[in-house]
């Protein structure tokens, strides 16, 4: 079973990201700051995707990114962000530009995990 963790601190984009990962069959995680997001990453290591915003409060998305990776290696990431100036946070990491309709969700989905369906 795929298994992704969802991080927004933004209440509404949470709940719609999640909406969409629901529904492409991912079983989904939700947190919505970066010292909450490890901690689940701690106690779900099945977790395959780390899809998160950039600009957070406290721990930006970038930051959570590089914890988790030091931490999980083999994790996938997706940056979410509305802001130009953010293209390249980590280097191999995509960056999903707010806004943005589903289907360009499932294809950066698609593209990071290395699956067509």
């Amino acid at each position: 079973m795929r298994e992704v963790l969802v991080v927004d601190d933004e209440d509404d984009v949470r709940d719609w990201s999640i909406i969409l990962f629901k529904d492409m069959g991912f079983t989904v995680h939700a947190a919505s700051q970066g010292r909450e997001a490890l901690d689940i990453l701690a106690d779900h290591p099945s977790i395959g995707l780390l899809y998160t915003d950039v600009r957070m409060p406290v721990m930006s998305g970038t930051d959570l990114a590089s914890q988790a990776r030091k931490l999980y290696p083999d994790l996938k990431i997706i940056f979410v962000t509305g802001y130009a100036a953010e293209l390249t946070m980590l280097p191999g990491v995509p960056v999903l530009r707010k806004p943005f309709l589903p289907h360009d969700l499932v294809e950066v989905v698609q593209t990071t995990l290395g699956s067509r369906r």
